[in-house]
């Protein structure tokens, strides 16, 4: 990657944060953009798999009310166990950070790694993924997903969100409980899915396509959720070579 590639992503993400700010912003209700994207533009794009995590909404106060900042800022410390992922966001973030690990370390599976507290550093691999929320203002709900307004806000941006996930150019989608808005855009309604205990993943075009529950669900082991994403990715990539690229 050279610095004039790096240069040109930074100033198209700029504009499409921008566009967000514009369309989705609601200062009628104190309600701002929390923009996403790339955790480290340089990383990511340097990274020799490009993962994007497509989650649902970021929330803010309890009301829906404030943003204005960026999502991916939450990554800019030093220290991301103690700052960020050893309390406040571990049962969303710890099997993100377990399955990217992973996947980016030879498709390790659970019982190889580390666990996080006894190897903080593992959390530095956020740092080379990218996060897409399909609805970038503060969740009405808090914590508590409110699906229609996700599928409102998809509906009425999406045509930008595509624009954002072009950009980002993933090579690995890890859907959150989201695929479902955006498997039609993506033509994935007629292609054969694959499954797994706690997945189902699809491979269209040199790229991987997971459906898996968001991060933070209790339906399976952490383990399961993990492996059944890294294994898909390493089938994934041993047949990527064979797959036409656009």
């Amino acid at each position: 990657m050279s610095t004039v590639e790096l240069a040109q992503f930074t100033e198209l993400d700029n504009a499409l944060s921008a566009r967000f700010h514009a369309d989705m912003g609601d200062p009628h209700n104190e309600r701002s953009v929390i923009y996403d994207g790339a955790v480290n533009a340089g990383r990511y794009l340097q990274s020799s798999i490009k993962m994007a995590w497509l989650l649902k909404e970021p929330y803010d106060e309890a009301n829906g009310k404030g943003g204005g900042w960026t999502f991916t800022g939450l990554f800019d410390r030093d220290d991301l166990y103690n700052s960020t992922f050893k309390m406040p966001h571990k049962v969303t973030w710890h099997p993100i950070i377990y399955a990217t690990f992973g996947i980016i370390n030879g498709f390790t599976r659970w019982d190889d790694m580390p666990f996080i507290r006894h190897q903080p550093l593992m959390c530095d691999v956020v740092r080379s993924i990218a996060i897409v929320n399909a609805q970038k203002l503060p969740a009405l709900g808090m914590t508590r997903t409110q699906f229609s307004h996700i599928a409102d806000s998809y509906n009425k941006h999406k045509d930008l969100l595509h624009e954002q996930i072009n950009l980002l150019s993933p090579d690995i989608f890890v859907f959150a409980n989201t695929f479902w808005l955006y498997q039609r855009a993506l033509g994935l309604e007629g292609v054969e899915p694959q499954r797994k205990a706690s997945i189902a993943y699809y491979m269209k075009d040199g790229k991987l396509y997971i459906d898996a529950y968001h991060p933070a669900q209790t339906k399976v082991k952490r383990q399961v959720y993990v492996d059944d994403i890294v294994e898909a990715a390493e089938e994934w990539y041993a047949l990527r070579s064979s797959y036409p690229l656009h």
